[in-house]
């Protein structure tokens, strides 16, 4: 439910503000991109009492007829749209009502545009703007500007506290390695891989902490892996619990 003003309730414009924006956010996200929604509040004074009467425009929907980008150097068009739910008007699009625009799936485009330039090394992509054209009522065409940015590389890898593995062993742990393309998900992978290291000895309270130092003339990442060692843990006592029907010995043969 969008609105949530209810009859008898003390009568807030705030809410019933919201209201309006809300079900304007509803109506964008089932393709009823020019949607407008307004509310007039009547209010009798001599009885406290107030009507609240929303006028919903819902427009036409409109069929998505082309995607575009500009500023893309290092990629066609046709790689940046792949995966996009948002689709173009095709020759089934009034039988099965694909291709029309909405709001939401296009938002959650943008983002697989975002994390597929991260991924790729372009941390300082962003969008610059988007700007959309009807050339007929029901069809719209979208264009998206980006900046890409430098592309990134991993430059130099470093380590400071470790003592209990070798620089070498850690390393052996990392994925991306020195002129490998360096992206914000692979260096998450890769603490967790350092992590992990650790944690199959029994040190599963060491922290990583990595430090970005990034050279935007040479496009490279320097990358300094801050370790903080735990103490070793060990197993002092296995308890199980709702095995109603095997023996825990039967379990415990299986663990050991």
């Amino acid at each position: 439910k969008k609105i949530e003003s209810r009859a008898g309730d003390p009568l807030s414009e705030q809410q019933v503000a919201d209201d309006a924006r809300k079900v304007k956010e509803y109506l964008h996200e089932k393709g009823f991109f020019e949607s407008q929604v307004e509310y007039k509040i009547d209010v009798n004074e001599q009885v406290g009492r107030a009507v609240v009467t929303f006028t919903i425009r819902e427009g036409t929907r409109a069929f998505v007829r082309d995607v575009t980008f500009s500023g893309n150097d290092s990629f066609e068009d046709k790689t940046l749209r792949d995966g996009w739910t948002t689709r173009k008007k095709n020759i089934l699009s009034f039988i099965n009502k694909s291709g029309i625009f909405k709001q939401e799936d296009f938002d959650e485009d943008l983002k697989k545009l975002r994390d597929f330039y991260y991924q790729n090394g372009y941390i300082d992509f962003a969008i610059k703007d988007i700007s959309y054209e009807y050339p007929e009522e029901d069809i719209i065409d979208i264009d998206v500007e980006v900046f890409e940015g430098i592309q990134y590389f991993v430059g130099s890898v470093a380590l400071k506290g470790n003592s209990l593995y070798t620089r070498e062993q850690v390393l052996d742990s990392l994925n991306m390695t020195a002129g490998s393309v360096f992206s914000p998900q692979g260096l998450e992978r890769d603490v967790q891989g350092v992590t992990d290291l650790y944690g199959r000895d029994g040190y599963i309270d060491t922290a990583v902490s990595p430090v970005r130092q990034p050279n935007i003339e040479s496009g490279q990442m320097d990358l300094l892996y801050q370790i903080e060692e735990g103490p070793q843990s060990f197993v002092e006592k296995i308890v199980i619990q709702g095995n109603n029907r095997t023996k825990d010995k039967v379990l415990r043969r299986e663990l050991a």
